[in-house]
């Protein structure tokens, strides 16, 4: 089994088990599709369809700003306004944009994740409560080195 199939799965088995307001029916549904989505805008039509992601700063997003290719980094998305119904965290310039998805009962809205990029990219938590659909973004800049520079940029020279 595939570690992809089994998230699917977990998302699915999780939303069945919440029986919230998370709208399970079209989280179980929805799930399967937001994971093959190839962009975010698909993975937003799949598990929230019709609702508007409104950028707010109750979303606190934490991760680091750089990293190297492949290397795992901590995410963590929190929303404290309020009870959550659901998070999902995504990558949009990956091959796979929904990273995960956490399906919640009223709960508070803290969830963390270990994540590794190949490339440059937003990170993008995105927060259901009954109030709306909330986002925050965070850039992680991928390099080499880790330091914000590749090795080809160094001077070779030994001057």
């Amino acid at each position: 089994m595939e570690r992809r199939d089994f998230l699917m799965g977990a998302a699915a088995l999780g939303a069945l088990l919440a029986g919230g307001p998370f709208v399970p029916a079209r989280a179980a549904d929805g799930a399967a599709a937001a994971f093959a989505a190839t962009s975010e805008d698909q993975v937003l039509a799949s598990l929230f369809p019709g609702l508007p992601a409104r950028p707010s700063d109750a979303v606190e997003l934490a991760a680091p700003y750089l990293a190297t290719p492949g290397q795992a980094i901590m995410v963590r998305a929190a929303y404290r306004r309020e009870p959550v119904q659901g998070i999902a965290i995504t990558a949009p310039d990956a091959e796979r944009p929904l990273v995960a998805l956490a399906v919640l009962q009223r709960s508070a809205g803290v969830f963390g994740l270990r994540l590794r990029l190949q490339r440059s990219s937003p990170v993008v938590a995105y927060v259901l409560t009954e109030s709306g659909l909330y986002s925050a973004t965070r850039r992680v800049k991928v390099t080499r080195g880790g330091y914000g520079m590749s090795f080809d940029t160094l001077d070779h020279t030994g001057g």
